[in-house]
């Protein structure tokens, strides 16, 4: 029913090199953002290199605790974005379930700050690499869990499996984060607002790259796993600096 011209657009068109979408390597996604930036004169230009290099500037010069804190940071955005495509993916649409994931993680923040205020006499140093890592480990059971949940049957009691673990694994992850920024401020803390505002700036910088990168560039590109994957690099790098310099001291 095709003519012959539009036939050989298709032919060229599937002939093009790509890379497969799968559910958690939504590819077409970037592909679809590309196309649409296309359509507008965006470009890179002085101010944009700019503000590129004072960014890395600052991201080479975080030290210590605001270095846990940007990984954290990082890593509440980034996996949160995961979470709620992997809800998307499980249960076949997440938009009437997003204030219900969004307020299990800011449920967890505060749980998380609770319960790190009462055993703030406890903590140290240590006790803030050890919550980097245990990030770390979090990020790499969750490459792992996903795909597992994926290979549940549809029906109704797994549908209400998955929500319950996605819920789950968002208020973990919430708490882990949550419980860094109070010890990270005490051992700051300098009698000025220098310190708290180093920390903060710190979180506040690591989930906005996570949230950008995360849903514009690596997600799509590098995939659920490698989201993951690199998340947990990135929390391992913080809590390793945090126990090196511990050992120094």
């Amino acid at each position: 029913m095709l003519t012959a011209d539009r036939m050989a657009d298709l032919a060229r068109a599937t002939a093009q090199p790509a890379a497969v979408n799968k559910d958690f390597n939504p590819v077409l996604y970037y592909y679809h953002l590309r196309h649409w930036m296309s359509q507008f004169k965006a470009g890179f230009g002085v101010l944009q290199t700019l503000l590129l290099v004072l960014l890395c500037v600052y991201l080479v010069r975080l030290r210590g605790p605001a270095l846990v804190l940007f990984a954290s940071g990082f890593a509440g955005s980034a996996l949160e974005l995961v979470l709620l495509l992997a809800f998307q993916v499980l249960c076949g649409s997440v938009y009437h379930q997003v204030g219900v994931v969004v307020t299990v993680f800011m449920a967890g923040l505060a749980l998380g700050a609770v319960m790190m205020n009462r055993l703030m006499s406890q903590a140290n140093r240590g006790s803030l690499a050890l919550l980097a890592l245990a990030v770390a480990g979090y990020a790499i059971l969750l490459a792992f869990l996903l795909p597992l949940l994926n290979r549940m049957g549809g029906t109704a009691g797994s549908l209400v499996l998955v929500k319950a673990a996605i819920a789950s694994l968002t208020l973990i992850l919430a708490v882990l984060v949550g419980m860094q920024f109070p010890l990270a401020n005490r051992l700051e803390f300098d009698g000025t607002v220098t310190g708290a505002s180093r920390l903060y700036t710190a979180d506040f910088v690591g989930a906005f790259l996570g949230a950008l990168l995360a849903s514009t560039l690596l997600i799509p590109l590098m995939g659920v796993a490698g989201v993951c994957l690199l998340t947990a690099a990135l929390n391992f790098l913080g809590g390793a600096m945090i126990q090196f310099r511990k050992a120094v001291i």
